[in-house]
């Protein structure tokens, strides 16, 4: 009957009648009869049964064509409205639609049964059944992209009428249903060419299967722009569906490709006996598609649709084909689009662009070093060259193609921070033009957004505080990882050392100052890069300790500067952001200064270094002041800078000069006062007593050539000298363990125990020897005892003697922290160079290590432990066995470790001291399988 109905004579009809009987068949034949077309999947299935199937949907479905293609076809304009357009042609349009709808989604579904089937053992009746189908599916492809031209083209007026909506949401249906199906990733290329197969022409000018063509994607973008609102999510639908076709084809043919190169053949003895032909070359590259080719094509469509004149689901739709098309075959120019999408107004588009770029899990306050850990570790980046030449290029004249400037603010942050990935994935560290055109590049948008923000006030919005420190954050990490941009920053007219060094006082972001104070270091600490003007070499040592340093770098007015600015904390009224920048740039160059100093000598010509002792001086005290302050973004700021001025690079610390030993007096003493206000009483801040602790490690690792110091730096009788100032802050160290701030934020014991390990570990030179008190060591803990021992012993008994057995539980348990900063500091050191175990600190550990490890077992065991505490206990016991396995201990006692805290988990119950807890019945039961008597003890 259904075969009869599609039979009968064709005759004209009106359109009334046409479109009762498409309906009739749509809904009584295709919908209501799922298995119209269904393969017979039946054990005795013969291959006349297939083409009996094939045979009937060929007749079926050419009738049903060929009605569809009339109706669809006879009035122009999907949607468009007049008396030439009336309302039964408007049904008998969406009639044909929906049953050439259902009739794509069942030959669909006949379709990927053939193909999977008869994917391993095709023969000539499969072959011509599949193409068969094909042929019916290319043309009921060709009648939808055809309606949804009209869409595409953007001259026709919406009419807004429902029968014309849900006319163009069935053509979109059938091209999703087509592109989702095995019949994409056919060599024809009907689905990405609008339902006409690829010419054999064609194919071979473009050197492989074709699939290149763009005339499907091309209609889906234009339909993406100009489409009727309600029907755009149709529109992006049907993009995915093309997108993940291509991808499909991507994917297949690659691992073909692969297949291929891996595929055993017979070679000869000699290869070089017998050359490879062309003719080889030629097939393998013939059943390989021109990918590139598509890439090429795709890229002036993507950027036409990222523009922000287009809506914003062609726009989202550019991203995701950038992102899963173009990326993988030509990775420059799919992250040039992804960069620019970044800044895009939509949050969806500028989400799927960051994501892309690999920018969504990078954190905004991220530090260098870490970033330079996780692009060595990953992701697949574009050649830096390549990149720079593509976005920062200096293109002249009208172009389709944005260019960095041309980039919204947003989008210019994440092409800066997306170019300092590539600069550090590339292993030659960049060609040195791209990175001078990088540099260009930041130097450009600091000096605009530095213009713009004090010339018309329009710099300091949202967006251009990002990008301010996008900036920043860039170049202190080229700065920081090139050499040459190190020197042709210095060399720079216009943005160079003295700009950022006055930009970092006055800048309106706290996290720009930090980062160009950072600069600064980095420019100050390169001896190599300050050459004397006009000359093109680089200097050797012996010319830069022969000349004035201080002056020919600059960093005695930047000293002066910084210490004047940081006098006015001192005031009532003084300008919080000036001296937060003073705080961090003076800090920088107090390092600079104070290490260059270690290894030159002074000469007649250096004039200037006295007025930078003076300076740094008169900046190390007001630091010290300043983490007293009320401000916490000053007195956090002061901390920092505490720790930056007297951090080093070496393993040992080197000597401190006495023209330090003043200031450095004064800031101990206000340091000492903070640490006691901030970590307990009213005013606890965790934040604050960990950037103190971190301060106070740095200030007695590096004042440890100066704890001998016994005179007085002051004309005051009753001050404290260096050397007691220095105890008062490790006691105030040991004294923040248990704290209040401790409880608010277990992870301060951590921060102390590093500090300690500063202290402990400063400075233990090969013959290095140190005084200890006459007095034997008393059985009892003794402060006076403990104030007269060298750090690496004084650290170890207190923990030991004192903190670790304390009746507080709150001072107890937070004791475990700091012991694993110590022990794994160790292991750490000698895993890392066996030589390290010779030093006093290593030393010490190793004879302390079975205590260590009593002590982790009980503090595990103890029931006050929470979870960073027994957390760290676990890790400790870890790193005691990595240490003891690491260095020349015995055989005996490192058997005997292992004895030990086997035994404490598992051969004792928890009243012996052990971390593992059982109930009476379970310790009864083991002692019995054990064949022990727990009432006799034995």
């Amino acid at each position: 009957v259904r075969v009869a109905v599609m039979s009968t004579k064709r005759r004209m009809v009106s359109e009334k009648a046409a479109t009762a009987l498409l309906a009739f068949v749509s809904a009584r034949i295709l919908d209501d009869v799922p298995r119209i077309f269904a393969y017979p999947y039946d054990a005795d299935t013969s291959s006349s049964d297939e083409q009996t199937v094939v045979r009937s949907a060929s007749v079926i479905s050419a009738l049903a064509l060929a009605s569809s293609s009339y109706c669809l076809g006879s009035t122009q304009g999907s949607g468009s409205t007049g008396a030439s357009v009336g309302a039964h042609a408007l049904r008998a349009r969406l009639s044909a639609a929906k049953l050439l709808n259902s009739l794509s989604v069942r030959l669909v579904v006949l379709y990927d049964a053939l193909s999977n089937l008869h994917s391993e053992a095709m023969h000539d009746g499969v072959v011509d059944s599949k193409s068969i189908i094909h042929d019916l599916l290319a043309r009921a492809f060709a009648v939808a992209c055809s309606v949804l031209s009209a869409s595409a083209s953007g001259n026709t007026s919406c009419a807004g009428n429902q029968q014309g909506v849900e006319t163009k949401d069935s053509c979109y249906g059938i091209v999703c249903t087509i592109a989702r199906s095995a019949v994409a990733t056919c060599s024809s290329g009907m689905v990405f060419n609008i339902g006409e197969t690829t010419r054999a022409a064609d194919t071979s000018s473009s050197g492989g299967k074709g699939a290149v063509s763009i005339k499907t994607a091309s209609l889906l973008f234009g339909c993406a722009s100009f489409e009727e609102e309600i029907l755009r999510p149709r529109a992006t639908a049907a993009l995915d569906a093309v997108l993940a076709a291509y991808c499909r084809v991507y994917t297949s043919d690659k691992e073909h490709y692969s297949q291929g190169k891996t595929m055993d053949v017979d070679k000869p003895a000699n290869p070089w006996a017998q050359p490879s032909t062309s003719d080889t070359m030629c097939m393998s590259q013939s059943s390989t598609t021109n990918f590139d080719a598509l890439a090429r094509s795709l890229l002036p469509l993507l950027w036409s649709s990222a523009k922000s004149t287009q809506p914003k689901a062609s726009r989202l739709a550019a991203a995701r084909w950038a992102n899963d098309l173009v990326k993988p075959i030509h990775r420059s120019s799919a992250c040039h689009i992804l960069c620019f999408l970044a800044g895009d107004t939509d949050v969806t588009a500028s989400a799927v662009a960051r994501e892309g770029l690999g920018l969504a899990s990078q954190r905004i306050d991220q530090d260098v070093t870490t970033l330079v850990h996780e692009v060595e570790d990953g992701a697949d980046l574009p050649d830096f060259q390549e990149f720079v030449n593509a976005v920062f290029a200096d293109t002249t004249g009208t172009s389709t193609i944005s260019v960095y400037r041309d980039f919204s603010p947003r989008a210019q942050g994440a092409a800066l921070r997306f170019g300092l990935n590539c600069l550090l994935a590339d292993l030659y560290g960049g060609e040195d033009e791209a990175v001078a055109a990088y540099m260009n590049a930041i130097s450009s948008s600091l000096s605009d957004l530095d213009a713009a923000s004090s010339a018309r006030g329009t710099g300091r919005g949202r967006e251009a505080l990002d990008l301010l420190d996008c900036c920043c954050f860039c170049l202190a990490g080229v700065l920081g990882t090139s050499s040459y941009a190190r020197l042709a920053f210095v060399r720079s007219a216009s943005v160079n050392h003295q700009y950022i060094s006055s930009l970092a006082i006055t800048a309106a972001s706290s996290k720009a100052r930090r980062l160009l104070a950072e600069c600064c270091g980095c420019l100050y600490e390169d001896k190599n890069i300050w050459a004397s003007e006009g000359e093109g070499m680089i200097p050797t040592e012996d010319s830069c300790a022969t000349r004035n340093w201080a002056k020919a770098s600059g960093i005695v007015d930047t000293l002066s500067l910084c210490a004047s600015k940081l006098k006015e904390m001192r005031q009532t009224l003084f300008m919080a952001g000036e001296v937060h920048g003073a705080a961090h740039l003076g800090s920088r160059c107090v390092r600079a200064f104070r290490l260059h100093a270690v290894g030159a000598a002074e000469t007649a010509a250096d004039d200037d270094y006295p007025q930078c002792w003076t300076a740094s001086a008169g900046i190390v005290s007001a630091l010290g002041h300043g983490t007293l302050h009320s401000d916490d973004a000053i007195g956090n700021a002061c901390s920092q800078g505490l720790a930056v001025a007297f951090s080093y690079d070496q393993v040992d610390a080197p000597e401190l000069d006495q023209r330090l030993y003043e200031g450095t007096s004064k800031a101990f003493e206000d340091l000492v006062v903070a640490l006691k206000k901030y970590g307990n009483g009213d005013n606890t801040d965790p934040q604050r007593a960990s950037l103190l602790a971190k301060a106070a490690g740095s200030m007695l690792a590096a004042t440890t050539s100066s704890s001998g110091v016994t005179i007085s730096m002051s004309d005051k009788d009753d001050s404290p000298s260096l050397g007691n100032l220095r105890l008062q802050c490790v006691d105030a160290l040991f004294a923040l363990l248990g704290s209040m701030s401790c409880r608010k934020d277990p992870e301060v014991s951590l921060v102390v125990g590093e500090a300690l390990v500063q202290y402990a570990d400063a400075y233990s030179p090969e013959g290095a020897e140190w005084s200890s008190p006459s007095t034997a060591e008393p059985d009892e803990f003794d402060q006076s005892f403990a104030a007269n021992l060298p750090p690496h012993r004084h650290v170890l008994y207190v923990l030991l003697n004192s903190i670790v057995v304390s009746t507080n539980p709150h001072k107890r348990t937070s004791s475990a922290p700091a012991m694993l900063a110590l022990v794994a500091h160790a292991a750490a050191m000698v895993n890392k160079n066996s030589i390290y175990a010779s030093r006093h600190f290593v030393s010490e550990m190793l004879r302390s290590l079975v205590d260590f490890q009593t002590a982790f077992v009980k503090l595990l065991a103890d029931p006050k432990n929470k979870q960073l505490g027994r957390e760290s206990c676990c890790l400790g016991l870890a790193a005691c066995h990595g240490l003891a396995s690491a260095t020349a201990f015995s055989n005996n006692q490192a058997s005997r470790l292992n004895e030990r805290l086997l035994n404490a988990f598992g051969t004792t119950t928890n009243d012996g001291g052990s971390a593992m807890q059982e109930t009476a019945a379970q310790n009864r039961e083991r002692l019995r399988q054990e064949n022990r008597d727990g009432d006799a003890g034995v």
